[in-house]
């Protein structure tokens, strides 16, 4: 049950940073200055404006996927002020979501002493 929990965590985080950076890419209308642009040169059978909606779906759980585990297969750094605000607070979660994990695994992994829970 608790692999199922930390397996939801994660695909919803995952989601949640993928579609709010491409939320950020659209507010500049998905120009030079956003991540899309530069994935669009690095993957060549993607488009952004006339590829599938499934295809922009698994781009944006790529993106925060990698921005989770900050992985750096992303080539580049925040072009504009609005993902940079947004990767900071990324960074934030992930070593929040990181330390609960790991957190959570320990204890259990720890062999508890009867009487000091007693």
């Amino acid at each position: 049950l608790q692999i199922l929990k930390f397996a939801m965590m994660i695909f919803l985080t995952t989601h949640w940073v993928g579609c709010i950076s491409y939320f950020i890419s659209l507010n500049y209308h998905l120009d030079w200055k956003t991540w899309v642009f530069k994935m669009e040169y690095l993957l060549p059978f993607y488009n952004r404006y006339s590829s599938p909606s499934a295809n922009t779906y698994l781009l944006c759980m790529y993106k925060g996927l990698n921005d989770l585990t900050d992985l750096g297969y992303i080539v580049g750094y925040p072009n504009n002020f609005g993902e940079m605000f947004f990767d900071i607070l990324v960074m934030v979660a992930s070593v929040w979501l990181e330390g609960n994990i790991l957190g959570t695994l320990l204890n259990y992994m720890v062999d508890k002493d009867p009487v000091a829970e007693a």
